[in-house]
């Protein structure tokens, strides 16, 4: 018998349209000028290996997926880099969804940093990482920094004019964009521990948003003084519908039910003897203890 569904379960199956079809996901909540302020201080909280992980998986998903994690107990080390592409074969690269084109076939050295002084960091990282002989086919440098376009733009012509490398300058507005524009919240919470996760979010669905609707309209008429026998016929067509309306939303049962006793009192006042009928035999169904 434990195997055996619930009756509600299987009304569910039966009839979804008489249940709420809204759900409870998770959901992050973190606003752009608090996240620019995360990043902006993460010095101040010694977070620079947080921010060099966040970083890399920014990149992962906004530019190429295969990058090698950082093994070193500091950002680029030896290596003079953060972290790099590793080659992966065309027939797997062609099935990428996300990304940059050539990053399965070419290499790419990569370089994070928290450090104020950005553009002298920048110079000495990419410096570094030339001065390696690995021959990179690309240079991206990430700041948590603001840094101003022009000063990015002469930047990347002077280091790519020095060294034959093309090189890429992403500061904190091109990180903010690709975090609130492509939905990657998720990273700043579990990398940086910025905003916060509700696990009970309620996403409205279709019919419960039409239904919330008609709730509202309902209850607005049923709030206004009568002045007519129509006003008052219609009245208990409106407070019965308006319980089945909270059984569907599947609103608190206190709810529910006292909808169904106003539609009940409603119709004995004013409805007839079919109405009554409905009310109570609504009222009962409600109350039947579906999940034993």
């Amino acid at each position: 018998m434990s195997d055996f569904p619930k009756p509600s379960e299987l009304l569910r199956q039966t009839r979804p349209y008489l249940f709420s079809d809204s759900s409870n996901v998770g959901a992050y909540t973190l606003s752009r000028s608090e996240l620019s302020h995360y990043l902006d201080s993460i010095t101040e909280r010694n977070q620079h290996q947080d921010f060099e992980v966040f970083a890399r998986k920014v990149c992962e998903r906004e530019i190429c997926p295969n990058l090698r994690p950082q093994t070193g107990p500091e950002g680029g080390g030896d290596g003079k880099v953060d972290t790099e592409t590793y080659p992966v074969a065309e027939e797997i690269s062609d099935s990428w969804f996300l990304g940059l084109p050539n990053a399965g076939s070419e290499r790419w050295g990569f370089a994070f940093s928290a450090q104020k002084t950005w553009s002298r960091k920048v110079r000495s990282d990419v410096d570094g990482m030339v001065g390696t002989g690995r021959a990179y086919d690309r240079i991206i440098f990430v700041t948590s920094k603001a840094a101003r376009s022009r000063d990015r733009l002469n930047i990347e012509e002077e280091l790519r004019k020095a060294h034959g490398v093309p090189v890429t300058i992403h500061d904190r507005s091109w990180i903010l964009d690709r975090v609130f524009e492509h939905d990657h919240l998720d990273l700043a919470h579990k990398h940086l521990g910025a905003g916060q996760y509700d696990e009970n979010k309620v996403v409205v669905g279709p019919l419960d948003f039409e239904r919330l609707e008609e709730l509202k309209k309902l209850e607005e008429a049923l709030g206004k003084p009568n002045q007519s026998k129509a006003e008052f016929a219609q009245s208990v067509v409106d407070s019965l519908y308006a319980a089945k309306l909270s059984r569907m939303l599947e609103k608190p049962k206190i709810e529910t039910v006292g909808r169904f006793y106003r539609a009940i009192r409603c119709a004995k006042k004013y409805g007839t003897r079919r109405q009554q009928l409905a009310a109570i035999y609504e009222h009962g169904w409600t109350e039947v203890p579906l999940d034993l």
